[in-house]
């Protein structure tokens, strides 16, 4: 965490900064307490929204870089202008500045809530734990986080009835998941997410639902329509010995695979849920598990297979591989399995 305040202290007004963030719930958060964070102090910065760091050759463009809730495999380069807030699992520690504590515990907080953390000892003035809770909810993340968010009592009984998110900010967290959605909706949902913060009013973007965020609720309204017809249309894959289940969409206009993994979850609480989709000649899963080791079954299962990627954690683990490949992919799953 010194390391980290220091690289963001240390950014000088001249100098040309990126933001990149995931495109889900934590991403936006993250990226936007990192945002609001470096305007505090003066400073522009670019935000990069994307859905998987593949494209390294963006460095070059920018005197410095934060990545928040992703982060490449490898970085060998420019690593002395790279800072890392992340809680996934990787290979290896990057050569770069780094929060990631994922390489040393298995219950790892939210990247928001680390960003919030390090906002915090940054100087950051404004009250925004509500940001890192809601990241932390929309990861499924919340009680890893909370001791980095700090809540005094009053905070806790409001946000928190009953040790679970209060139902209005479950609302809020909705806007975020026109993000992963839709990739180009990314960038209202940060405005919205930021101006809400400038504001210091959490209420904002459930506010705007018919306004400034009227296509964003849309966006998020037709995804529902779609994954409904998806799981009424399709036909389950269900392995009782394995306690596994499967769920093949094709393709889709939008990217539902989460939104049908956990409507699935809700008939089989007790199984491991994979949904797969197909985008051009790739095939990507969604997978979620209530007890098994993701983080273990995923890449041993996807040893072998050509031009696959994997990433996530221990109970919910994303992967592709080649569209030819998917059904032998879910066999060598359920072999790993």
């Amino acid at each position: 965490m010194h390391s980290a305040v220091e690289f963001l202290r240390e950014i000088k007004k001249n100098e040309r900064v990126c933001v990149v963030l995931h495109n889900d719930g934590d991403g936006i958060c993250s990226g936007a307490i990192i945002l609001l964070l470096l305007e505090e102090k003066g400073l522009n910065a670019e935000p990069m929204i994307i859905g998987r760091l593949t494209n390294l050759d963006m460095l070059e463009e920018y005197d410095k870089v934060i990545m928040v809730d992703v982060s490449p495999d490898e970085l060998e380069n420019n690593t002395e202008k790279v800072l890392i807030i992340d809680h996934h699992k990787r290979k290896r520690r990057p050569a770069c500045i780094f929060v990631n504590p994922a390489f040393e515990q298995d219950k790892v907080p939210s990247a928001s809530a680390l960003c919030y953390k390090l906002y915090s000892l940054a100087g950051g003035k404004r009250n925004i734990k509500w940001l890192g809770l809601l990241g932390a909810y929309s990861d499924r993340m919340l009680s890893a986080s909370l001791p980095l968010l700090s809540m005094n009592d009053s905070e806790m009984n409001t946000f928190l009835p009953a040790g679970q998110l209060d139902p209005a900010l479950t609302g809020v967290t909705l806007a975020f998941l026109a993000g992963y959605l839709k990739q180009d909706m990314g960038y209202a949902v940060l405005d919205l997410v930021l101006e809400s913060a400038k504001r210091e009013d959490p209420m904002y973007l459930w506010l705007e639902k018919d306004r400034k965020a009227k296509e964003i609720y849309q966006t998020i309204e037709l995804a529902n329509k779609e994954a409904r017809s998806k799981i009424i249309n399709s036909k389950l894959f269900v392995d009782e010995s394995k306690r596994f289940v499967y769920l093949d969409l094709g393709s889709a206009e939008y990217k539902i695979k989460r939104i049908v993994v956990d409507y699935i979850r809700l008939k089989y609480p007790d199984y491991v849920v994979s949904v797969s989709m197909d985008v051009n000649e790739v095939t990507t899963f969604s997978n979620r598990s209530p007890d098994r080791d993701l983080s273990v079954v995923i890449p041993k299962a996807i040893e072998g297979f050509p031009a696959s990627r994997h990433g996530g954690h221990v109970r919910a683990y994303g992967c592709s591989v080649q569209k030819v490949d998917k059904k032998r992919f879910v066999r060598s799953l359920l072999n790993a399995l």
